[in-house]
This record gives C-alpha cells, structure tokens and sequence, in this order.
C-alpha cells in the first residue's frame, strides 16, 4: 500500500491542484490528510469539494476545528481570525457538518496521525524541536507517527536510548528499534523558505517515506488572493526571500495552543481506526448511496469484467523516434512538433492518455486540439517527446487554451524533467492558463531555468475536467 500523506492544505487551490496530480502519477493509493484544509487561503469551497471527492482520510486541525465551532477562535492572531470569518461565509451547512466528523487521529497497522502531536492533540502544540516530540512518543507506540501543523518538513527520530535526534526531510527505510515522528510540512503555506508544496508517500510494503516538493502556479495563486479581496498577508510565505535572514520558527506561529484540555478541541472524536473509515465519495449529498449502488453493481462477476474492459485508460504513443535536441537549436526555436495540420491532422511525435476512454475523447481540427471529459476522477495527459538538454538552460513554455462554457475542473502545462543520474522531476514546473485573451482564450506562459544536472525535459498538458478545452499554440523556446 502507498499513501500519500499531506497537510496544511489552506484552501490553496493551485497548490492541491499540483499535488493530486504528482500523487496520482507516482502511483499511490490512498490519500491521507492530516488537517487544515481551511484557513488563509481564496478558494476553501473549491478545495474542501475536491478533498471530499479524492481523499480517503483525514483528521482535524486547529483551523478545522475553529471554522465548525469546536475550537476558540481567539487563541488565532488577528489576521488568522479575519481569513476564517471570511472563509466561513464562502461555506455552507454541509460543508461545516463535513469538518466535524474529522478525528483527531488516525491508526494504521503500524502508523498514527494526526494534525499537531499526539500527547494532547486537540490542545494542538507545535513539534518544532526534539524536546516537543518526546511526548508523542511517549503517548502512543506506533513505529511511525506522523504530523503537520508547523507548515515545516522534518524527520524526529529516537530509539533505546530514548535521545531524540532532528533531521532534514530525506527519503529513507524505517529500521528495526527505531521510532520515527515525520512532519510532511504543507502543500498549501509552506513555511522553509521553499515556495513548493510538500507533502510525503508512505509504502507500507518498504516502511519507507519517499518526500516530494512539487512547484504550483504562483501567478495564478496569487491573482486568486486578489480576486478574493483577502489580505495579503494570506500569501505571507510568498514574500519570504530563503537569502534573508528569517524570524524564529516559534515567533512566527499564528496559533496559541491553549493551557489546558478543557480549553482544546471540544466533542471531537479522539481516535479513529484507519480500516474503519471510508470518505471517498463523489458527491456530498447521496454519497453514501450511490457508493452503495456502485459497489452491488460490480459484484458479479461478469459485470466486473466489463467495467474493467469498458473503463480502463487509453495510450496512443507517437513519441518514438522523435527526440529533439535542444541543445542545437536557435534561440526562439520552438523544440515541441506541430500536433496537428490542416493538410494531415495528427499527433505526430506525442503521446496521448485517457484516463477514461469511454468518457473522454481527444478530436484534431487544423491547428486547433480539443480534449473532452465526461469524468473528472480520471486525468487525460498529452505529452510532448523527450526533448534533449543542458542543466541550467533557460527555456519559455506558452499554451493558448480555450474552456468551454461547461468547464469545470483543472488543466495545466507541466514541464517534467530526467536528470543525469536517471531521477526524474515528475512536476519541475507547473503553470495553469490564467492570462486573458481575446475569444475566451487564456494564456499560460512561464520562463524558467532548468536545474543542475537536467538532461531530458517533456511538455505536457495535464487535467482533470468535465466539459472541454480547445488547445493551440503549444510552444516550448529556447531564451
């Protein structure tokens, strides 16, 4: 089993966006969410929809708490405050009756979770030092425990000896005779001066932890901020320059756990078994239902069978043979091939995935490509060839695409990249089409620079959608 651990969403639509979808590529089969899905952020309706629909687990934070009235909110700094009294008039009923069956915790075979530490988890104290993770070992026995809160990634470990050492965020194997505390930082208002969201694969089969920072579009963050309304200090982190020298970690927390149990979290849950808890639903009303209806669908055995042939994804590739050198072109050159032709439409040199092939559908018309979905639980992908670099390389991405009026969902051009030791950069840039133009198009542009060690790059546009999107004008240039 792979689960893919996050936290600290804070309605932080572009962020959660990047991170459903570097999760469903790696490969993870459930998703856990160790709590602030509200707070701070422009989109909390946006957000907490699409973390019913996809995510199987999850336990309450100190926003959560304070946004559904299980939690004082004057235990908040003014500007913490303000954004949840905004916030809680972007939602309705439903939704604030969802954040109050959050549990404090979570059990697994050989894990716990939980938003802050585990001694008193609805007094929410902040694990910054090894000091602060000693009473989370102490309270409970899992080898792993695993936390958020502090919107910092880090590993806390000890062992016989009972010492508790710190570490920086590293992939590694859990041992025998060792406990292990992991903060998964946060996808949504990461706090360690790196502006990409954090989040953590645990496999259970390896008792490994895999970290993955994944890049968001910032530019369309932050033009949701203002079109909010929302103070800027709900994009604080944005400003923080990792070159200057930055307040202590304590000073800059917004939350003041409170002095005793009495004053914490109130009717909340205190612990709930990770077998026991089924969330995933599509919809907030009936979900319970139609999951019901579905499941009595696919039991026999035929049925089945047909659901698996009749659903599963579609891969047409056309990338072989067509490896570009960007090393040899001209500034300004575009290195991706022409997708399409008014003489010979075709998908000369890229690859197309459906994640759906009875719901979703790719047509060419011209020089204009246009993806349709009747599903937004399955991700359609096209991608460019592999394209041949140096590292530090500057290079200029830019897509035109077009919504329909039925639209709904996310698309996004996502850069990926191969470097020489063979590890790959699944989303090294992500940036969705926000930039306005004439007809209904929208724009997505974005230079960057490649990383140290870069030696193949792909252009892919990446989305999970209902209705559809004309795409033209894919370009990837040298600068």
């Amino acid at each position: 089993m792979r689960y893919a651990i996050c936290s600290d969403i804070h309605a932080n639509l572009q962020a959660w966006n990047a991170v459903l979808i570097d999760a469903r590529s790696v490969g993870v089969d459930r998703i856990i969410c160790l709590g602030d899905i509200v707070g701070y952020g422009p989109n909390p309706r946006e957000v907490l929809e699409s973390v019913h629909a996809n995510v199987h687990f999850m336990v309450m934070g100190n926003h959560d708490a304070a946004m559904c009235g299980l939690l004082d909110a004057s235990l908040f700094n003014d500007t913490a405050l303000e954004l949840l009294d905004w916030q809680k008039g972007e939602l309705g009923p439903d939704a604030l009756s969802f954040l109050k069956e959050f549990p404090l915790s979570l059990a697994g075979d050989d894990f716990r979770c939980t938003h802050a530490e585990f001694s008193d988890p609805g007094c929410f104290e902040y694990v910054i030092a090894a000091e602060d993770a000693k009473p989370s070992f102490q309270a409970v026995e899992e080898p792993l425990l695993l936390v958020g809160h502090t919107h910092v990634p880090g590993i806390f470990v000890t062992g016989d000896s009972g010492v508790v050492h710190c570490l920086a965020p590293q992939d590694f194997e859990m041992e025998d005779g060792k406990r292990y505390l992991v903060n998964v930082g946060s996808v949504g208002q990461p706090r360690d001066g790196d502006l990409r969201a954090s989040y953590c694969v645990y496999d259970t089969d390896r008792r490994a932890i895999l970290w993955r920072r994944i890049p968001f579009d910032i530019d369309a963050f932050r033009a949701a901020i203002r079109d909010a309304g929302i103070p800027d200090a709900a994009a604080k982190f944005l400003d923080r320059d990792p070159r200057k020298q930055a307040p202590l970690l304590r000073e800059e927390m917004n939350f003041r756990p409170p002095q005793s149990r009495k004053d914490g979290a109130r009717g909340v849950r205190e612990v709930q078994d990770v077998a026991e808890l089924q969330v995933r639903v599509k919809k907030w009303k009936g979900a319970t239902w139609a999951l019901l209806v579905l499941t009595l669908a696919l039991l026999g055995g035929g049925a089945f069978a047909w659901y698996r042939h009749a659903t599963r994804d579609l891969k047409i590739d056309h990338t072989r043979g067509h490896i570009v050198d960007a090393t040899k072109a001209a500034t300004g050159d575009n290195l991706l091939p022409v997708i399409a032709g008014s003489s010979a439409p075709g998908l000369h040199g890229w690859r197309l995935r459906l994640g759906n092939k009875r719901r979703q559908l790719l047509s060419l018309e011209a020089n204009i490509v246009t993806l349709t979905s009747e599903t937004a639980e399955a991700e359609v992908e096209l991608s460019s060839p592999a394209i041949s670099v140096d590292d530090n390389m500057k290079l200029q991405l830019s897509a035109m695409i077009k919504p329909s009026p039925s639209y709904a969902g996310t698309i996004a051009v996502v850069i990926s990249v191969i470097r020489a030791d063979d590890s790959e950069l699944n989303q090294y840039v992500v940036k969705e089409p926000t930039t306005r133009r004439r007809e209904g198009w929208l724009l997505a542009q974005k230079t960057f620079e490649l990383p140290a060690g870069a030696r193949q790059v792909r252009f892919h546009i990446r989305g999970e959608f209902i209705g559809s999107v004309e795409i033209r004008d894919l370009a990837l240039r040298r600068r």
